[in-house]
């Protein structure tokens, strides 16, 4: 992995196939109490910060009726990348300064090289 590129954050998510072939996500209604169901956009789906955490919907589950309206579910790993695309490197006053002072000490140099060249 480059230096420039990194993942910010990664997160599950349930994910199922409905019987008309579509791609649907699990989400919760915070009005009802969290009642879970299928949703079409990803932009609200629920999302779990490790995989043990991302629900079961089993058989036997209490969420029998959501197995009931799809032919898959899935859980997808989804990450966040970043890349560098600009960069200010930010240096100290006491460095600018020591900076100014050496690139004065080498145009001086560079001037007494210069005038010594010129005696030879």
């Amino acid at each position: 992995m480059s230096q420039n590129k990194f993942t910010i954050r990664k997160v599950y998510i349930c994910s199922a196939i409905n019987k008309a072939g579509e791609r649907v996500y699990y989400a919760t209604d915070p009005t009802s109490g969290g009642y879970p169901f299928w949703i079409a956009h990803s932009q609200i789906a629920e999302e779990w910060l490790s995989l043990d955490k991302v629900p079961v919907i089993g058989p036997e589950d209490y969420m029998d009726y959501m197995r009931n309206t799809v032919t898959k579910i899935e859980i997808l790993e989804v990450e966040h990348r970043a890349k560098v695309v600009r960069s200010t490197d930010m240096i100290s006053d006491a460095r600018a300064m020591a900076e100014a002072e050496i690139a004065k000490i080498q145009e001086e140099l560079n001037r007494k090289i210069a005038a010594l060249k010129e005696l030879k």
